[in-house]
């Protein structure tokens, strides 16, 4: 695959031509359609052709019928070209539909169609090489009342976009050829807004100016889809060539080298398009294997969709007491020090998972870390974890739990805060080789980008690791106190009496809490000591 900075100009211009195909051949319709009506009011006189097989096979204009040689003369009449020879109206019009179809006037101003004359029935499948031609050739009448497009313009597009698009070398175009393709397609789509202002045209200088600035980032797909533009072109040229090739044979005035060099460049044009038709059929392939990988991916989307347990956080806490310097600490070792574990250590009831909670709150509120919250309380071994944490993390286990997390991991592209609560059953001796060399499994295999959060009564570390224990200890006298005084708002108990409590509590959060939910009952807080 070519990705040189060259041939991405040459996909870019590409898209360009692909844009502003639909507005030219809108444009080129509504002429063409609009002359057509003025047309038969013109030619009503000559009626309908009665014999067209007959004059399908007339190659001079005076052997056509009435009708078929009245619209003949009145379309050549409107031809820029004075040559009439070089009017192609046999090889691509049927001169019996003139009168009732639209597109075989268009047809009348075309190069040689050749073989694509059956299937250019409309702008759409007209070439836009052919389009433009169609908009050089007509006369001024056939655009009247209105302006038409500027005539320069349509050339320039003509010669200095689509021409050296087609047929430049290696399908690369240098950057002066680039912005000059550029230049010139700007010009022409700003005038033709002028002069045919519609939300189609609007539309394509909105995409150019995108494609301009960001140029092609999917290049296979923009490379087959140029590549079947430059096929469908190359056969228009071909089909030109070729009867050129057959108009100098036919013309005895012609020297036999020029026609000699002339089929020489067929035959290249020839092999061009078999060149590019081998290519699409490639890049064909290509983009078929590159569907079914992203419906596999939809697939495995699909059945994470299924399967996932949103990773919601518990409810936050109203109120934290005597945890903010701790909360700090841990939120700076994540944050800022990019620890890889860091450790919530404390003994029952002292507030472990009421911390990780709050901690798992700021990391997501205020610096936007996705966190995910997997409680252990009731596993006990590492193929428990694992599971757990497939479930949690939105994996389908599988067959083989290890390794769809592993391949979640790896798919892991920023920061993500993996939360185990409770593990100090899984720090037995007999299970905590295997939790620490899980650990280390999980970090490895994000990249870094998975750090962790645990909480345990007991201090753990991973061998060459970064693993930060936060101790909690005991609530402070004034924070005891402060957390009582929520659950008792008589304001005639006096903080002495609930510092007391508080000690007779020991300074742990969770006695703190029961013995607080029991004062409102009691007609005395001091019942309670």
């Amino acid at each position: 695959m070519n990705s040189s900075k060259e041939h991405i100009n040459w996909l870019t211009v590409g898209e360009v031509i692909n844009l502003i195909k639909k507005p030219v051949a809108l444009y080129t319709t509504y002429i063409v359609e609009r002359w057509h009506v003025t047309l038969r009011k013109d030619c009503l006189a000559f009626g309908q052709c009665l014999i067209p097989g007959n004059c399908q096979m007339k190659k001079k204009p005076d052997d056509l019928c009435r009708s078929c040689n009245g619209w003949y003369k009145e379309l050549a009449k409107s031809h820029l070209n004075k040559d009439e020879r070089k009017i192609q109206w046999r090889k691509n019009c049927d001169t019996s539909k003139l009168p009732v179809d639209p597109w075989e006037v268009a047809k009348f101003f075309m190069p040689v169609l050749g073989d694509n004359k059956g299937t250019v029935i409309e702008a759409e499948s007209t070439d836009l090489s052919h389009l433009l031609n169609v908009l050089v050739w007509m006369k001024d009448v056939a655009f009247a009342p209105d302006r038409r497009v500027d005539l320069d313009l349509v050339k320039n597009l003509r010669s200095g976009v689509r021409n050296p698009w087609a047929h430049a070398p290696n399908q690369e175009l240098a950057d002066a050829d680039f912005n000059n393709a550029f230049d010139i397609a700007n010009k022409f789509v700003a005038n033709l807004d002028n002069v045919f202002s519609c939300n189609e045209v609007k539309k394509c200088i909105e995409d150019m100016k995108l494609v301009q600035t960001n140029k092609i980032s999917n290049v296979v797909e923009a490379e087959l889809k140029a590549l079947i533009s430059l096929r469908g072109v190359l056969g228009a040229d071909v089909s030109q060539l070729k009867g050129e090739i057959t108009r100098l044979k036919e013309d005895q005035s012609f020297d036999r080298q020029v026609i000699k060099e002339q089929e020489r460049m067929l035959e290249n044009l020839v092999n061009y398009r078999k060149e590019c038709s081998t290519r699409i059929d490639r890049d064909k392939l290509f983009c078929r294997e590159i569907s079914e990988i992203r419906a596999d991916i939809k697939s495995l989307q699909g059945t994470k969709d299924r399967f996932q347990q949103k990773s919601c956080l518990p409810d936050k806490p109203p109120t934290i007491f005597g945890r903010d310097a701790e909360v700090k600490k841990i939120v700076c070792s994540l944050v800022y020090e990019d620890c890889g574990i860091v450790s919530i250590v404390g003994g029952p009831g002292f507030g472990k998972s009421t911390v990780a909670v709050e901690v798992s709150h700021h990391l997501s509120d205020s610096h936007d870390i996705e966190v995910i919250f997997s409680f252990l309380s009731n596993v006990s071994t590492v193929p428990e974890v694992i599971q757990r944490l497939c479930r949690d993390v939105g994996v389908n286990p599988g067959d083989d739990p290890e390794s769809s997390l592993i391949f979640w991991l790896k798919s892991i592209e920023k920061k993500v805060v993996l939360v185990i609560d409770n593990i100090e059953q899984l720090l037995e001796s007999n299970v905590i080789s295997q939790f620490t060399e899980l650990a280390v499994t999980l970090r490895k295999n994000s990249r870094r980008q998975l750090q962790i959060l645990t909480t345990t009564r007991t201090e753990f570390s991973i061998p060459d690791g970064t693993t930060e224990n936060v101790h909690l200890r005991e609530l402070d006298k004034s924070a005891s106190v402060e957390l009582l005084r929520k659950f008792c708002r008589n304001k005639e108990v006096k903080d002495e009496n609930l510092s007391d409590l508080a000690k007779l509590c020991g300074f742990v959060p969770l006695a703190l809490c029961i013995t607080g939910s029991r004062i409102p009952r009691l007609d005395d807080p001091a019942e309670l000591i």
